[in-house]
């Protein structure tokens, strides 16, 4: 696949232990059609003039911009110390709506927290970071009505993401999964913003509990193309 580079500063590096995906949220989708912006112009000028951001941005139309490379540490899921401690002693549970949590505990039958879906005390340490502008945005600003202004929407109408986002979602992770001989289809290896930290992202990053993003739908495109390999 085809991949646009566009370097940013980074904090470290490390071997990449798995994947997760992200949404940039409506605003920065809300923000591009205010400034005429293309999504992906958009995203480039917010996380340039950020510490935070993740990798790879993945536009509406599926055009894929890399902002650091994978063995690079990204800031692209924040857990604090204050998060970890809750989740290791159970405490996170209070901290969410109770709708989250059997969601959650759905998702992943029989992990103790979010914190035990991976290695180490940081996720930034093991995370790919790959973020999806939504293809929905507000066309008065932030009190106007979602309309599909950068792409149609797959998933009914609950959907922010099109069919080439997934496509290329897919593609990527399956290419980075082989790269680094990473297990995809292990226990926490391929997650969203929301399964490692619910308490921040309830179920709306990149939105599984929502309806704003399908799993089933990925995984399917992801067997297709293992299909084809």
């Amino acid at each position: 696949m085809k991949i646009t580079d566009f370097p940013l500063p980074s904090h470290g590096s490390r071997t990449p232990w798995g994947v997760m995906l992200h949404t940039t949220g409506g605003g920065l989708a809300d923000k591009a059609l205010q400034d005429g912006l293309s999504p992906l112009e958009q995203a480039r000028k917010t996380y340039g003039g950020m510490k935070e951001g993740p990798h790879y941005c993945i536009a509406p139309d599926g055009s894929v911009e890399r902002y650091r490379q994978d063995n690079q540490v990204a800031w692209h899921v924040g857990v604090g110390p204050v998060d970890r401690r809750d989740f290791l002693t159970g405490h996170w549970e209070a901290r969410v709506p109770k709708g989250v949590v059997s969601w959650w505990r759905a998702r992943w039958p029989g992990v103790l927290s979010p914190q035990h879906l991976y290695p180490s005390e940081s996720p930034n340490s093991d995370y790919i970071g790959i973020e999806m502008v939504p293809c929905l945005a507000r066309v008065k600003g932030n009190t106007g009505s979602l309309k599909p202004v950068f792409g149609t929407p797959i998933g009914g109408d609950r959907g922010r993401f099109t069919g080439a986002q997934y496509v290329a979602a897919a593609l990527l992770t399956l290419t980075l999964c082989d790269e680094y001989s990473i297990p995809m289809r292990k226990r926490g290896r391929v997650v969203g913003h929301e399964d490692i930290n619910p308490i921040t992202r309830p179920g709306w990053d990149p939105g599984d509990m929502q309806g704003y993003w399908s799993w089933n739908t990925f995984w399917g495109i992801v067997d297709g193309l293992e299909k084809h390999k």
